[in-house]
């Protein structure tokens, strides 16, 4: 690699390392002469290395996939829990356990557990932390004070998600709806009097912070480069800039796509893709868009058609995250591609407002007939969901192949399913 003139270059690259029979470290952020994991940092210190200082083994990645995907379930019920005690107090259990499983299955967690690689450890690392922040972000707001306590472990999860997915930092513009009231009307947070408990919400995003542009400096010389540009991949992202050609085709493939079906177990095709875009376009198997596969998101998008119904610090909760989402969107098809495993980086954000607007309306006071037919939807849409989410887990997902993997499961349920043949 330090020999040629450009090593971020696929196809140049290809050609000489065939040439000379040579190895290089793929999906590596290659740096003058370097190598370096792009993946966040702060995985590696809270799971790999200490398993490895106390072992002297390397720690599998999908022993901390199963572990911390179990952990940002928890997150997501606690963060959910705390939205319904506080503001939709009349929602029966039964109501918040469907639309939980509905939010647990479609932000990507389960695609996570059935891809366990390392690919996948930052994401879920960021959706733990992201859970668990704004839960503590919410449930510190008391009656007259703030606790100190939970506004700091909040912070502390917001911040370290910058050394996991970068993307998941968005999250943390939430927090301007979730205390506003308590820095503009109840002056609780950033004034004289509450100089301690102000401290103790900004000091972890500013030892975060430092931490990472350091260790940014010292690998990239730059305090605000991450690497992910260096990666000896498909294709040279030190020249991928930004393009706005590209951007109505990753809204399409991520939110619009259509599935295709088929009559054999099980029964999806993948989505049809064809573009003219004069450029390489980065793209990976896709088995439909996110509204296509969960229909119920298209209330989360239109949330503004229910502001009447929506309690206003979540109607501005809604706003951010669906905006936030549409910028996640744009930002991970300019800087990657259309890759399905960036789906957990833009779906809770539509899940969340999805779920406030379902709650909104639930406990509006609207005719008992016309709730009825509403929940009657709902729970189609939800099973509509899950049976979707369940056929995606017997196909091919890179290294995952069920049908390899675990063939006496894969028949049963292709002879369950598919009676006719």
């Amino acid at each position: 690699l330090k020999e040629l003139d450009n090593p971020y270059d696929y196809y140049y690259r290809e050609k000489l390392i065939k040439e000379n029979n040579a190895h290089f470290e793929w999906d590596h952020a290659y740096y003058k002469g370097k190598y370096y994991v792009y993946f966040g940092v702060v995985p590696v210190l809270t799971s790999y290395l200490p398993y490895y200082l106390i072992t002297g083994n390397a720690l599998p990645n999908y022993v901390v996939i199963f572990i911390v995907s179990i952990m940002a379930m928890i997150g997501l019920f606690l963060l959910l829990k705390e939205i319904v005690k506080r503001y939709f107090k009349n929602t029966p259990f039964l109501l918040f356990l469907l639309l939980y499983v509905f939010f647990t299955t479609g932000c990507g967690l389960l695609n996570i557990l059935g891809y366990a690689a390392l690919y996948n450890v930052p994401i879920v690392y960021a959706m733990m932390f992201t859970f668990f922040g704004l839960y503590f972000f919410i449930s510190s707001i008391k009656k007259e004070k703030i606790s100190k306590i939970r506004i700091f472990l909040g912070s502390l999860c917001m911040a370290l998600v910058a050394g996991c997915r970068p993307q998941f930092l968005v999250f943390s513009f939430l927090a301007v709806p979730i205390f506003y009231e308590e820095i503009f009307k109840k002056r609780n947070l950033f004034s004289k009097k509450s100089i301690i408990t102000t401290f103790w919400s900004i000091i972890p995003y500013i030892v975060v912070a430092g931490a990472l542009m350091f260790y940014n400096k010292v690998r990239f010389d730059s305090f605000f480069d991450f690497g992910a540009n260096y990666n000896i991949t498909s294709n040279d992202m030190t020249v991928r800039g930004f393009n706005l050609d590209r951007i109505g085709l990753g809204l399409f493939t991520y939110l619009l796509q259509p599935f295709n079906l088929t009559a054999t177990f099980p029964f999806l095709l993948p989505s049809t893709f064809t573009t003219n875009y004069i450029g390489i376009t980065i793209y990976s198997t896709f088995y439909g868009g996110a509204l296509f596969t969960s229909p119920l998101l298209i209330l989360g998008i239109l949330f503004f058609k229910f502001k009447k119904l929506i309690p206003k610090k979540l109607f501005y909760i809604c706003l951010i995250s669906v905006i936030s989402a549409f910028i996640v969107i744009i930002a991970d098809t300019q800087m990657a591609g259309l890759i399905p495993r960036y789906f957990s980086d833009f779906l809770s954000l539509l899940y969340l407002a999805t779920f406030i607007v379902i709650l909104s309306i639930y406990n509006a006071n609207i005719p008992k007939k016309f709730l009825d037919i509403f929940l009657t939807v709902i729970i189609c849409l939800v099973i509509y969901k899950l049976g979707y989410q369940f056929l995606y887990i017997f196909y091919d997902q890179s290294f995952s192949n069920m049908l390899s993997s675990s063939t006496e499961f894969y028949f049963k349920w292709y002879y369950l399913l598919q009676w006719w043949l």
